[in-house]
């Protein structure tokens, strides 16, 4: 990490998630404690709270200009410009069918969330296969071959067996024409339990107060986090 954002996060190992970037002092709202560009963004659960292209916080106002999947109800962009530019590159329709799918599929009913942002995660890699081969394969160059466990290889076997059912054929430039096999999944989800790290923000109550505690948003393979 940069010098500034050393001063401001720790590297921290939380049980259960793996590494993490926390914060080693107060955090005032809208200070920038690390800039770094992504290898993979994508979101760990469906919100229609969220840009689901550059992730910017969708206004609740009717005068947003934010704008709905035209295929879907699940994902909304805060522009039009956005939307046109995820229809080619984040949210292609491979993409919006793959997660309407996973959405409505009862294989995944009493999986933890885990498993939820792990299928969310295999799809995105999927796409990002097809659109930008060389940041895929930058993806498979981070650490991950130590994350080979028993808990890895359990989750790639339901994910394999899940993705087969869920995600239509892949589009006819994907390096991967009969879908990721599992090999392919292991070497993932590896990758991912190293690498990844998620934004958080803090869990609010029904009524709209704050609660202790913090909710996964958005699932992001982060460049710095493997070195």
């Amino acid at each position: 990490m940069a010098d500034k954002a050393a001063s401001l996060l720790n590297l921290a190992e939380i049980e259960g998630r793996g590494r993490a970037l926390a914060a080693a002092q107060p955090l005032r709202g809208g200070q920038i404690a690390l800039w770094d560009s992504s290898i993979l963004l994508c979101s760990a659960l469906p919100t229609t709270c969220y840009c689901a292209n550059c992730f910017k916080i969708l206004p609740q106002s009717s005068s947003s200009q934010a704008v709905s999947c035209p295929t879907c109800d699940r994902h909304a962009f805060c522009s039009p410009s956005c939307l046109c530019a995820a229809l080619t590159t984040s949210h292609p329709p491979w993409v919006c069918q793959a997660l309407s799918r996973l959405v409505a599929c009862p294989l995944l009913d009493g999986q933890p969330l885990e498993r939820h942002v792990q299928a969310r995660f295999l799809i995105a890699a999927c796409n990002l296969a097809t659109v930008s081969p060389s940041y895929f394969q930058l993806l498979l160059s981070l650490q991950g071959r130590e994350a080979h466990t028993d808990d890895t290889i359990a989750a790639a076997q339901f994910l394999h067996s899940l993705l087969a059912s869920v995600c239509p054929p892949p589009p006819p430039a994907s390096p991967f024409p009969q879908g990721f096999s599992f090999e392919m999944i292991v070497a993932l989800l590896s990758r991912d339990k190293l690498n990844a790290f998620c934004l958080m923000e803090p869990v609010s109550s029904r009524d709209g107060d704050e609660l202790d505690g913090e909710i996964s948003i958005i699932h992001d393979e982060g460049k710095n986090l493997s070195l």
